[in-house]
């Protein structure tokens, strides 16, 4: 396993690892880079985008990294001489044991999702008609006529 091709299957997170024969955590770790892939796509073009895109765009790099850092840590074991099981169990473990926080944050981002689609979803009739509401308004500020200043008596 040379070093230089594992930091090149590096930029596409799992790939290193397919390489290395470690398929289910490659495809663990491609699938978690896809899905990164598809929130960011979904999110960006929602009212609630901005600070959500912020914080997928910054934990693409953040999985890129780490799965590079790892494979190269998986690549000295297998060169010393250690045997490196093809499984997910540490990444699960993390999970099961931050139950909580993995609960907290699903539920965050579905009523982000719930709450960005319905403002969105009743906002979109209102793009169509404000360009009229202005353009009528202006119509009116050019064409109004003044009021006749009344004789006082």
């Amino acid at each position: 396993m040379r070093r230089g091709l594992i930091l090149v299957f590096s930029l596409l997170p799992g790939a290193n690892y397919m390489y290395m024969g470690l398929i289910k955590r490659g495809l663990a770790a491609m699938c978690g880079f896809f899905l990164l892939i598809y929130l960011l796509t979904l999110v960006s073009g929602s009212i609630i985008g901005g600070p959500l895109t912020l914080l997928i765009a910054l934990s693409m790099p953040v999985l890129v990294l780490t799965c590079a850092f790892d494979s190269f840590n998986i690549r000295r074991r297998i060169v010393n001489g250690e045997v490196v099981q093809d499984n997910i169990d540490d990444v699960i473990g993390f999970f099961q044991r931050n139950k909580k926080i993995l609960l907290t944050v699903i539920i965050i981002c579905i009523g982000l999702g719930v709450v960005g689609s319905l403002i969105s979803w009743l906002l979109r009739p209102l793009r169509h008609i404000i360009p009229w509401l202005i353009i009528g308004f202006g119509a009116y500020v050019i064409f109004r006529r003044k009021a006749k200043p009344q004789a006082h008596e």
